[in-house]
């Protein structure tokens, strides 16, 4: 069957979840089409090359099947996109800061999900991700240029808040953004 009716099932949900002012209140949020867009793309594109360099050249700690690191994946990627609109950070943005997050948020569950069940070959899997964003203009932008020195595993997302003046004093402001650690 494949983990792709897996992720269309976890999109109409996550569509209807986060519309639903009984889970978000005040900040549920409809999900711009965009976004969705994004994430169908990085699915089809990131997905399959992993899943069978995982397959066929790495050891896993524990034996995993595709929908099970694909759902690993889903859930971490709901709880980061839960976070950015519960924090208030998909107010007055971008369009191209909000699908920059979507993919910093998608970047970080793909590494702890897909490229984490793995218990030899961290850094092969790691110098392939690299390869194939390097390689892709698409992509090659996606990965900061800090990773040429650090590995893929060492990334952390970080949503931040500060305070800053504004017009009406002081406003608390939400800063998302994808940092890494050497």
């Amino acid at each position: 069957m494949g983990w792709q009716p897996l992720y269309y099932s976890w999109k109409l949900k996550t569509a209807e979840d986060f519309n639903n002012p009984e889970k978000f209140g005040a900040k549920a949020f409809n999900i711009p089409p965009e976004w969705f867009a994004e994430i169908d793309a990085m699915m089809e594109d990131l997905i399959p090359f992993p899943l069978n360099y995982v397959r066929t050249k790495l050891k896993e700690a524990a034996p995993t099947q595709d929908q099970n690191l694909v759902q690993s994946l889903l859930n971490i990627l709901y709880i980061q996109l839960s976070e950015m609109i519960k924090s208030d950070y998909v107010q007055n943005k971008e369009h191209k800061v909000l699908i920059a997050a979507v993919q910093s948020a998608f970047l970080y569950s793909f590494v702890w999900s897909v490229c984490a069940s793995i218990s030899r070959g961290r850094k092969s899997l790691d110098l392939e991700i690299k390869r194939f964003f390097a390689g892709n203009k698409k992509y090659s932008k996606i990965l900061p240029a800090q990773l040429t020195d650090g590995a893929i595993y060492d990334a952390t997302l970080i949503i931040k808040k500060e305070d800053v003046q504004g017009k009406q004093g002081y406003q608390r402001r939400v800063i998302f953004f994808f940092f890494f650690f050497f």
